[in-house]
């Protein structure tokens, strides 16, 4: 039987066009830049290993670093919703073993952002809830970094149904992530709603086999649905 706990691992979910078909949505190797009124930015996905690619784009700055995680919904440790800042002064050996090992939580999770700002530069590698990253202040460097590892010029579309879940039972998770260095938490900002969360996805999957169900009796079978 389908169900939210039998979705293969990913920080977002997809339905197909009929909607009776889940799956986790598979970003390809692309980047796009983009202007805003504060500047260029660098959006990019990707089906490497987002962790090794999240320390490919912070190769582009010196240091030294701080973390702001956004918890969008209040899953395990984490109690309330809100911007989390880290402790300021993070060499970089500090952040690559953060992000080495929540390796799977910021992989996985789907009810949050996490950002890696340099000091010196006012430069941050985002990597939100859509498995998207965004790079300010290293834009252009960074498009020719991955045009040259191979990326194409050009996001694809990002899926318009989908929702995500959070994965507070992964461990290490929630628990130690607030371990790992002191944390100031501010309420969330506009920009921060969450995006369709679980209960939205448990609405698609459920949709899904009713769907596949109605398909059944129409075709003359067993009507339950599996």
């Amino acid at each position: 039987m389908e169900s939210v706990e039998n979705l293969p691992d990913a920080k977002m979910y997809r339905a197909d066009e009929d909607g009776k078909n889940i799956r986790a949505y598979e970003p390809e190797n692309r980047f796009q830049l983009h202007r805003t009124d504060l500047g260029t930015r660098l959006l990019v996905t990707t089906s490497e290993d987002r962790i090794e690619v999240f320390k490919r784009l912070l190769d582009l700055y010196p240091g030294p670093f701080f973390i702001t995680l956004v918890i969008q919904e209040a899953h395990g440790a984490f109690k309330k919703t809100g911007r989390y800042y880290g402790d300021r002064g993070k060499t970089r050996v500090q952040i690559d073993f953060f992000l080495d090992h929540f390796h799977d939580y910021f992989c996985y999770d789907g009810m949050h952002h996490l950002w890696v700002s340099c000091e010196s530069s006012d430069g941050i590698v985002v990597f939100d809830q859509h498995d998207l990253f965004y790079v300010y202040q290293r834009a252009a460097e960074a498009g020719g970094m991955l045009l040259d590892a191979g990326y194409k010029e050009g996001l694809g579309d990002e899926p318009f149904n989908h929702a995500h879940r959070s994965r507070p039972e992964i461990v290490p998770g929630p628990k130690e992530i607030l371990e790992f260095t002191k944390w100031f938490i501010a309420p969330l900002q506009i920009n921060d709603v969450a995006d369709p969360s679980e209960k939205s996805l448990k609405n698609m999957v459920m949709k899904a086999r009713m769907g596949r169900a109605v398909k059944k009796i129409k075709k003359g079978q067993r009507g339950r649905i599996e």
